[in-house]
């Protein structure tokens, strides 16, 4: 496991391999910022490591050109986390980047955070794809599939979905929980058990 306490800057063409039991948690906010040709990668050393914890950010995260792979929810003591990745009252920006492998309960999951979320490509998770509670943002030109729970699922939040497509999702491609409100424009769910839910 790695700590850190402050803010984090990662230049592009930084490649991580972690073992099973490590993952990071930085109390700031995290600078992925990769290039097209030069990417960022989190991957693990076998098949799974536990993601990243990210919370009270001061500053607002990016993250861009980053791939992310392997996750596990982070569980350690005390500290029970659902998403493999998890951002905490810690405001993001998510562009170019792509997720994959995902063993957590959400593969992203945002919590009391403003977010915003462009050309993200979340594939092959063993439940939700981006939980988003008690947040405002927006997920635009991105893309989820063979996704076993929800590919979006919100609660409390506030959220505008814009051109996402949604393939093979075998719960609900968006379910929107807990007094969300929900806008959607030019977006595509298919193969779906259920395309949209409003529940709560």
């Amino acid at each position: 496991p790695i700590n850190f306490d402050g803010n984090v800057h990662i230049p592009a063409n930084t490649n991580f391999i972690f073992g099973e039991n490590a993952y990071l948690i930085i109390k700031g906010a995290l600078f992925a910022n990769g290039k097209t040709s030069e990417p960022i990668t989190f991957l693990p050393e076998s098949k799974s490591w536990k993601g990243i914890y990210v919370l009270n950010a001061s500053n607002e995260s990016r993250l861009e050109n980053v791939h992310i792979a392997g996750l596990q929810a982070l569980s350690d003591g005390i500290l029970n986390l659902t998403g493999g990745i998890n951002f905490y009252k810690s405001d993001v920006i998510i562009t170019d980047s792509f997720i994959s492998k995902v063993f957590a309960e959400d593969a992203l999951n945002v919590v009391k955070s403003n977010f915003s979320i462009n050309n993200l490509k979340i594939e092959e998770t063993v439940s939700d794809g981006i939980d988003s509670d008690f947040s405002e943002g927006e997920i635009k030109n991105s893309f989820f599939r063979e996704i076993k729970g929800d590919a979006l699922d919100f609660s409390g939040s506030t959220v505008l979905i814009a051109n996402v497509n949604t393939f093979d999702v075998f719960d609900k491609a968006i379910s929107a929980g807990e007094q969300s409100n929900i806008v959607i424009n030019s977006s595509q769910l298919m193969n779906s058990n259920i395309g949209i839910t409003s529940k709560d």
